[in-house]
């Protein structure tokens, strides 16, 4: 992972932010009802880039109502096998619901596609800025969204594994492989 650009990402790591927390109520061992609640802990951003950076032609506000955000887990305390670590350390495309990410300084988390969940983007207050020459900016359109409120970005996806979470949330959601 990779410092944050001043702009919103897909593969975007929040320290902080809101996430729902699903509880399955039990009565002698039988499932009676849920019950929803809300936390708040680590996060990983899958929007797509060119999703969020989309903007009103007239007002060139952003166009995004909500972005897609998946939990971040300590890997050490997931449980998963050691081989399926393995695996996600050696940037496998299986299990595909499953992220790696080297957090730095011997952290490392995962995150499951399969617990993805949506933030209204009036919660990050975004806006469209121009970054003409940012050499991170696309010359042709140097217009990015940014966060004006809870932006708790610590680090952001490389460009090797943002392919991988791609192809990864492909797989996943399609069970169809790109190359």
């Amino acid at each position: 992972m990779r410092q944050c650009p001043p702009w919103l990402s897909q593969g975007d790591f929040f320290t902080d932010l809101p996430m729902p927390t699903v509880t399955v109520e039990e009565l002698l061992e039988e499932p009676v009802g849920v019950t929803f609640a809300t936390s708040r802990g680590p996060a990983l951003l899958i929007t797509y880039s060119s999703v969020i950076d989309k903007r009103s032609s007239k007002a060139q506000k952003p166009k995004a109502t909500r972005l897609q955000f998946t939990p971040v887990h300590h890997l050490s305390a997931s449980g998963l096998d050691p081989d399926t670590v393995r695996r996600l350390r050696n940037s496998d495309l299986n299990p595909a619901e499953a992220v790696y990410l080297d957090l730095g300084q011997g952290q490392e988390g995962v995150a499951f596609l399969g617990e993805s969940y949506v933030i209204p983007t009036s919660f990050f207050r975004l806006e469209s800025r121009e970054f003409t020459g940012d050499p991170a900016a696309d010359p042709a359109d140097p217009w990015h969204v940014c966060a004006t409120a809870h932006d708790t970005r610590a680090l952001s996806m490389e460009e090797h594994e943002l392919e991988l979470l791609q192809r990864k949330m492909v797989f996943y959601y399609t069970r169809r492989e790109f190359a």
